[in-house]
C-alpha cells in the first residue's frame, strides 16, 4: 500500500551529530510499508547503513543514484523525480511516502495519517515540521508570530516533503524540472493541488532536526539567488524570506544574515509575492507556471 522513499547526500555523516540516521528510519516503522526506494548521491557510507537497516527489518530496498534527465548534475529535483519514476516502474502501491533524513516521525504520525488515506479526494498528506531546536519558536515569539500558524502557512505557500504521502494518481505525469535544487518540494505540492487534489495536514508531524552546519556566506547567497530566480519562474515564493533561514547561522553571522536575508528576500520578492501569496484562491497563473516554467 505504501512505499517509503528517502533522498540522501552524505546523510549518515550529516546526522551523526544529532539524532542519527538510524533513529530517523526507526521512527518510520509505525508506517506499514514493505519497500524502500533510496536515491543516494553520497560519498560516504549512507547506502550501506540504510541497506543494513533494511536487511535487519525485512524491508525490500531499491538503491540508485539520481538520474540526471539531461541536467549536468544531480539535484534534489532529479533525486525526487528518480524516486517517483522507480515507484511507477517497479511498484503498484497506492502511496509514495517521502521522509527526509532529518525528519523524525513523532509517535502517532501514522494513526493520524491513516484517517485520510481512504478518502479518494485526498492526494497529499503532510505533517507539520516541528523544530527540534527551539530557536525559531523563540524568534517568532519575539515578533509576536504564532509558531504553529507560521509553519502551516509556510507549507501552504512553499510546500514541503519532509514527511509527505503522495497518492499515485496525484503525481501521475509529473516531471519535476531538474534545475530545482531548491523549491522542488513546492513544485510537487502545487502540482498536486493545481490538479484538484485535496491536502491534509497532520498535527502530529515530525521533529525536524536540520543539524547545524558551519555558516557559508557564499553558499547562502547562492541559495538566495537560486530561490529568487526559481520563485519568479514558477510562482513559488520561498517562505524562508519572511522570518526564517536564521536557524542555519550561529555566532556573529547569525544576527547579520538572519536579518539581511529576510530583508533582501522581501524587497526582491515583493512584486511576485503580492501576485501569488494572499488570501485569494490559487491563481491560474501559478498553476500554468508549473507547466511552462
Amino acid at each position: 500500500m505504501i512505499v517509503l522513499s528517502m533522498i540522501t547526500y552524505n546523510s549518515y555523516t550529516k546526522m551523526r551529530s544529532s539524532i542519527g540516521l538510524k533513529s530517523v528510519l526507526d521512527s518510520t516503522l509505525q508506517v506499514p510499508y514493505k519497500a524502500v526506494i533510496l536515491v543516494d548521491d553520497s560519498t560516504d557510507e549512507t547506502a550501506e547503513v540504510v541497506k543494513k537497516w533494511c536487511d535487519e527489518r525485512g524491508k525490500e530496498l531499491v538503491v540508485t543514484r539520481s538520474r540526471l534527465y539531461g541536467y549536468q548534475r544531480p539535484t534534489r529535483a532529479t533525486a525526487r523525480q528518480t524516486a517517483i519514476d522507480i515507484f511507477f516502474e517497479s511498484f503498484s502501491d497506492e502511496w509514495l511516502m517521502f521522509v527526509d533524513d532529518d525528519a523524525y516521525l513523532r509517535n502517532g504520525w501514522w494513526d493520524e495519517a491513516r484517517q485520510h488515506i481512504d478518502n479518494p479526494k485526498v492526494g497529499l498528506v503532510w505533517g507539520i515540521n516541528w523544530d527540534a531546536d527551539p530557536e525559531r519558536l523563540e524568534y517568532l515569539k519575539y515578533f509576536g508570530v504564532d509558531y504553529r500558524a507560521y509553519l502551516i502557512r509556510a507549507f501552504e505557500v512553499r510546500g514541503g516533503l519532509h514527511d509527505t504521502m503522495l497518492r499515485r494518481k496525484a503525481i501521475e505525469g509529473i516531471k519535476i524540472r531538474p534545475e530545482l535544487h531548491v523549491l522542488e518540494d513546492g513544485y510537487v505540492k502545487w502540482w498536486v493541488q493545481c490538479r484538484g487534489w485535496e491536502i491534509r495536514i497532520l498535527e502530529t508531524g515530525i521533529m525536524h532536526y536540520n543539524p547545524w552546519r558551519p555558516g557559508d556566506i557564499y553558499r547562502n547567497l547562492k541559495q538566495l539567488r537560486d530561490s529568487i530566480e526559481i520563485g519568479w519562474r514558477y510562482g513559488i515564493v520561498d517562505a524562508v524570506f519572511s522570518t526564517d533561514a536564521h536557524t542555519e547561522y550561529r555566532g556573529l553571522l547569525k544576527p547579520a544574515l538572519g536579518v539581511l536575508r529576510p530583508i533582501a528576500g522581501f524587497v526582491l520578492f515583493l512584486p511576485k509575492a503580492m501576485k501569488t501569496v494572499g488570501s485569494r484562491p490559487i491563481s491560474t497563473d501559478r498553476c500554468s507556471s508549473l507547466e511552462t516554467g
